[in-house]
């Protein structure tokens, strides 16, 4: 008699145990929902209050009749260039709160240093379920491109591995670069192309592939900036085993058509792109191992080892730099700056070519990063008028030193 008596009652408490839990869920899911789409919002908001930064220089970007972005310097003048890379931006509700520490950041190293230009080489967003809690990589972007169009401040983007992680986002990679591109003061290009050995001519591999040019108040080329898509995992593979792609071999034949196109013996290049060339970890080892042909400018390696993340394989595209250094009809290929290892922020001089790590903004990548400080920041790039070749500053801009003296 019992046994009869105890099994209903077991499955009705079996029964109620299961309906509490579903609804706590169902309240858990949409409290979170609601406290992501306010914390979205403020966010939002924040972004849109930005103060305007521009410059004359700045006002200065037009399109040439080639369809690259340019800007002129004035005699005796110079044109200041804002790097920053991996912000990191999350735009779910796990990252409401790294998101606008994040935003704050770059509001701040654009307000003090006042750059004619920003770049930013890669990592813009993590669309990350386990860490922002979301995938909608539109929403992230958002965030960043609202700051940045607030504060009037040109911007050249490049993508790095983790804006549309393991092609799961909301917007596939040629989609963000469209909404990118389609934001009044960014300067991403997507439609750039070469001509192949069959005179056809080729859209490169990568999305954003493109050319912004500085010049000369009489019109003669100062510098050619170059942005790479350097891609993201190479085929079949995922982030986790970190197989980064490299610059594909028609990027490569891209790049040199495009500075062979420049006819500008003493203009120089610099290039920007997300994940570093197979150089950078050379140039490190060779600064350490006090090398007369690596000059160690300022910054560290800061990855455990000292190491750098580079694609699997080798782009090569050093050695093709290194090629038109060698010609003295070619423009000089000077400068690269990429981003990715958010603890490497180092700039050497390895071979004639300057290697320059940027500092990272992110809070939300890598474990435990939000809680350190000396990585993140950006850096200044200085082109003065009538300068060529190596004649260029590139300095540090310390995050944690601004918020010191503005207190």
């Amino acid at each position: 008699m019992k046994k009869l008596i105890f099994k209903p009652q077991a499955k009705n408490i079996v029964a109620v145990f299961l309906i509490v839990s579903l609804s706590i869920a169902i309240l858990f899911t949409v409290l979170v929902a609601i406290s992501g789409a306010i914390g979205y919002a403020v966010n939002l908001n924040y972004a849109r209050s930005a103060p305007s930064c521009a410059t004359e220089i700045s006002k200065t970007c037009k399109l040439n009749e080639d369809g690259d972005y340019t800007f002129t310097v004035p005699e005796g003048q110079e044109l200041n260039i804002l790097n920053l890379t991996d912000i990191h931006i999350g735009g779910g509700w796990g990252s409401l709160q790294t998101d606008r520490k994040a935003l704050k950041a770059v509001e701040t190293l654009i307000r003090y240093s006042r750059p004619d230009l920003i770049t930013i080489t890669g990592d813009t967003i993590f669309p990350i379920v386990w860490s922002a809690g979301t995938l909608n990589n539109r929403k992230a972007a958002n965030l960043l491109t609202t700051l940045l169009d607030s504060m009037e401040v040109p911007y050249a983007v490049v993508f790095g591995n983790h804006e549309t992680e393991g092609n799961n986002t909301t917007l596939t990679r040629e989609e963000l670069g469209r909404f990118f591109a389609s934001k009044e003061y960014c300067l991403m290009q997507l439609d750039s192309t070469y001509t192949d050995a069959d005179g056809n001519e080729v859209k490169p591999y990568g999305v954003g592939n493109y050319v912004i040019k500085v010049n000369e108040e009489d019109g003669t080329l100062n510098t050619a900036l170059v942005f790479i898509d350097s891609n993201d995992y190479i085929p079949g593979a995922g982030g986790l085993d970190w197989s980064y792609d490299r610059i594909h071999d028609d990027q490569i034949e891209w790049f040199k058509q495009k500075v062979d196109e420049l006819n500008a013996p003493d203009a120089r290049v610099l290039t920007f792109f997300h994940i570093p060339l197979w150089e950078y970890g050379d140039a490190w080892a060779a600064a350490m191992n006090g090398d007369s042909d690596a000059q160690l400018h300022f910054g560290w390696a800061g990855e455990t080892g000292g190491k750098s993340y580079p694609g699997v394989e080798d782009s090569h595209l050093f050695d093709v730099m290194t090629e038109f250094n060698n010609n003295d009809n070619e423009a000089d290929c000077v400068g690269v700056f990429c981003g990715h290892d958010h603890y490497n922020n180092f700039s050497i001089t390895y071979k004639g070519i300057r290697l320059t790590y940027g500092f990272s903004i992110d809070y939300l990548a890598y474990a435990g990063i939000k809680n350190q400080s000396w990585q993140r920041g950006g850096q200044l790039i200085t082109l003065r008028s009538g300068s060529k070749g190596n004649d260029f500053d590139v300095k540090p801009v310390i995050y944690e030193g601004i918020k010191l003296m503005e207190g």
